[in-house]
């Protein structure tokens, strides 16, 4: 089985591979964009014959957890990113895939990893005890995977274990004007899969 793993840097697609992997796919090809983004993990000639799986996570964690780690943060940084550079493009291309295609939210796999697991077993079809298993160690194959990741900006901050983290750099004010911007820069797909991350006023401290 041929799948590609996309997703922008940070959104958990190195834990979706590990999974994937332990699910019985044998080439995930774990891309972060297409041809316009920098490194080795921008594809230029995709094959439609690959399935895909898109990993979303939260514009302003993202972000900021990976172009932004080191540099100080705005709302004109932020959307300059998600839309112009690699974050938009990753929704365009999964938008627009031909072939089989699901997309998980990082923050459901971090909250619900059981019933977000199962969808993604089912998707793959992976047999119901291959499943069980991997859940019945499901903490122990998380400690591995973070283990096995290598980044210049360094291992996991949170260990997998907080959905909402690096974005409280941002003032609250900031994180408004954030998601603002980025919903103007592309409206419809914004209104397809990222109308969770709108900030709400009881959504102000970080859990």
């Amino acid at each position: 089985m041929n799948i590609y793993g996309l997703g922008h840097p940070r959104s958990g697609n190195t834990w979706v591979e590990y999974i994937c992997g332990c699910f019985g796919v044998s080439n995930y090809i774990k891309a972060h964009g297409g041809a316009s983004f920098p490194g080795h993990r921008g594809i230029s000639n995709w094959n439609e014959n690959y399935w895909m799986i898109f990993m979303v996570r939260d514009y302003k964690e993202a972000i900021l957890r990976h172009q932004l780690f080191e540099e100080e943060a705005t709302p004109e940084k932020v959307a300059d990113i998600a839309l112009n550079k690699e974050y938009a493009e990753g929704i365009e291309i999964y938008d627009s895939w031909p072939n089989r295609k699901t997309h998980i939210y990082y923050e459901d796999l971090i909250t619900e990893p059981r019933r977000t697991l199962v969808k993604l077993a089912d998707f793959i079809g992976c047999e119901r005890v291959v499943y069980e298993k991997f859940m019945s160690n499901y903490e122990d194959h998380k400690t591995k995977s973070i283990s096995l990741y290598s980044s210049s900006l360094g291992p996991s901050i949170t260990g997998g274990n907080k959905k909402d983290h690096h974005k409280f750099r941002l003032s609250y004010e900031d994180r408004i004007e954030s998601d603002r911007l980025v919903r103007e820069g592309i409206p419809i797909l914004y209104e397809k899969y990222l109308t969770r991350y709108v900030t709400e006023e009881e959504n102000q401290n970080a859990y």
